[in-house]
């Protein structure tokens, strides 16, 4: 029989990359004092429900993800029902297509979020430009792509750490 301090740490083990994920939003949606960065900060949330969504619905479930883009959309004044619309498109893509990529290596990993990225960047464009009736400028979403995909390998990096002890500490738990 577990003690209830081992479940609760289990429960929290199990929260993390709810909570990174929840971190980086509102790291994403502070303000930044620096004039024009707010146009190309990269969407940090996306790369932690990228990364861990690629594990499969238990990580990184769909009501968290539509919940985060609600919030993106209220906090920064983006069309309310844009971001999860787009989000759980991206989540959804992620978990159709993680049967092909769930063993590659790195690189294609990056590549497939690359991929993922600029059609859900492209389509959010797309509907805010159509939604607006006029094209806004692709440079700096084009700037906030490039910087997303260059820190990409960052975080995959500090996840996997994270990902490997949260496993072993689990594994602990249960077994010792």
């Amino acid at each position: 029989m577990k003690k209830k301090p081992q479940r609760f740490e289990l429960f929290l083990w199990k929260l993390t990359p709810l909570l990174i994920t929840l971190l980086l939003f509102i790291i994403y949606i502070t303000p930044k004092h620096l004039w024009g960065i707010g146009y190309i900060m990269p969407p940090l949330p996306l790369i932690a429900i990228f990364y861990w969504g690629r594990f499969g619905t238990s990580e990184m479930p769909y009501w968290f993800v539509f919940a985060i883009g609600l919030l993106m959309d209220a906090m920064t004044g983006t069309h309310l029902g844009l971001s999860p619309i787009l989000y759980l498109l991206f989540i959804a893509i992620l978990h159709a297509q993680s049967k092909y990529i769930h063993k590659e290596g790195f690189v294609i990993i990056w590549g497939y979020f690359m991929l993922l990225l600029a059609g859900i960047s492209f389509l959010q464009w797309l509907i805010i430009s159509s939604l607006s009736n006029q094209f806004y400028a692709m440079i700096p979403a084009f700037i906030q792509l490039l910087a997303t995909i260059s820190i990409y390998p960052l975080f995959h990096h500090l996840f996997d750490k994270l990902t490997d002890n949260i496993k072993k500490r689990h594994w602990m738990l249960k077994h010792g």
